[in-house]
């Protein structure tokens, strides 16, 4: 190449953008973590839990999760990502189900930008 590609070019690369996601979520870069309650709370499925207990967080667990990503979510199958004309991304519902980054604004960017 002599010129590298523009926005635009490197943003129409879906296929790519999707295939980055699927991998991903399949091998996170962070595959688990850690956290600390500073105060007593209640999670989202309602466990209490007191302050200063850990929480081990497994992004690889939440990557193969029949109840998420289907009964072929051990699959390598980077077409879940995409729209039905396959022309763009559609994010999960829930942002937290996708957590290679773990959540924030870094979730789905992989360095391009959503198409839709």
């Amino acid at each position: 190449m002599e010129e590298p590609l523009s926005y635009e070019e490197i943003n129409s690369l879906v296929y790519l953008h999707a295939t980055l996601l699927e991998t991903l979520g399949l091998y996170p870069s962070i595959p688990r973590t850690v956290r600390c309650a500073i105060s007593d709370d209640i999670l989202p499925d309602r466990t209490y839990v007191t302050a200063g207990t850990d929480i081990i967080l497994s992004m690889y667990s939440v990557g193969r999760m029949k109840s998420v990503w289907g009964e072929d979510c051990l699959e390598f199958k980077p077409e879940r990502w995409l729209s039905g004309d396959g022309t763009r991304i559609e994010r999960p519902e829930d942002g937290y189900n996708y957590a290679a980054f773990i959540g924030g604004s870094r979730t789905f960017g992989i360095g391009i930008c959503w198409s839709n």
